[in-house]
């Protein structure tokens, strides 16, 4: 009788084990399609934006560009007394007189003829001159870009580069007249972050595996030390980062797709 006693026990612990074991993969494969769904979520939200950028940049680029304004004739002064002169002469320019005087000695530097194609040449000291009268802090310490931008101008070389390419896009857009220098300014930096933004996007793949301890120092690549270290954390989270029963499954997955991309602007036309 006891030992009938004993082996119903053993059966019913073994009957247990299995019924463990059982909700256990079921709960493993419903928390695997989660997983899956949430990823194939991710990478079509990834795909609809990345696509979504590159039809602004092919819209910005298709667009014409509007022909030159004629310069406009400057309003006569009107008289003014020998004392309203000197007080005139003695006030400080503020920074927006500033920067509008900027943009008017820019398009007197600049020829007044236009191309069969409505464009308006500008040589590449002239492009350079604008760019840095854009980048550098004025005296005030007043900055008419945003301060990224005065950092890359410092930086030089490519970075420079960069910024001198993306005037130059907008210079094509709005055109060389005193009238659009705001939109040109508002363009530059619309489109300089919009570069920017896609430089800095980077995408890598991360593969994470169940492993074992065991199964680590079979497979010669984890000191013992490192061993430690993966299975210390691991027991800081153990709803997401431990399995519920040890010993029993080994998976590859998925935990993170990015991808890397530089984009070039296109300027090859707008140099005359």
């Amino acid at each position: 009788m006891a030992e009938k006693l004993k082996n119903e026990q053993l059966q019913a612990q073994i009957q247990r084990l299995e019924l463990a074991s059982q909700t256990a993969q079921k709960e493993y494969e419903l928390a695997k399609c989660q997983k899956e769904a949430e990823t194939s979520k991710l990478e079509t939200l990834l795909t609809k934006t990345l696509s979504r950028v590159d039809d602004l940049e092919k819209m910005m680029k298709d667009s014409p560009a509007e022909p030159p304004k004629p310069a406009e004739k400057p309003n006569a002064r009107p008289t003014e007394t020998k004392q309203s002169q000197k007080a005139r002469v003695a006030e400080p320019q503020s920074d927006s007189e500033k920067s509008a005087s900027d943009g008017e000695s820019d398009s007197e530097e600049e020829k007044s003829m236009v191309t069969p194609d409505g464009r308006v040449p500008i040589s590449p000291d002239a492009l350079r001159m604008r760019c840095r009268r854009l980048c550098e802090r004025k005296p005030s310490g007043r900055l008419q870009v945003e301060a990224s931008m005065s950092d890359a101008y410092k930086a030089g070389g490519e970075q420079r580069e960069a910024l001198e390419m993306t005037l130059l896009e907008s210079l094509a857009t709005h055109g060389h007249g005193r009238s659009s220098y705001k939109k040109i300014k508002a363009d530059f930096v619309k489109r300089f972050r919009l570069v920017k933004e896609r430089l800095e996007s980077r995408e890598s793949e991360v593969h994470g595996k169940w492993m074992t301890e065991e199964a680590m120092k079979k497979s010669g690549k984890y000191s013992q030390t490192a061993i430690k270290n993966i299975t210390s954390y691991c027991r800081k989270f153990p709803e997401s980062l431990m399995r519920p029963v040890e010993y029993f499954w080994l998976d590859t997955y998925i935990v993170q797709h990015d991808t890397q991309k530089h984009p070039r602007t296109s300027t090859a036309n707008h140099w005359r």
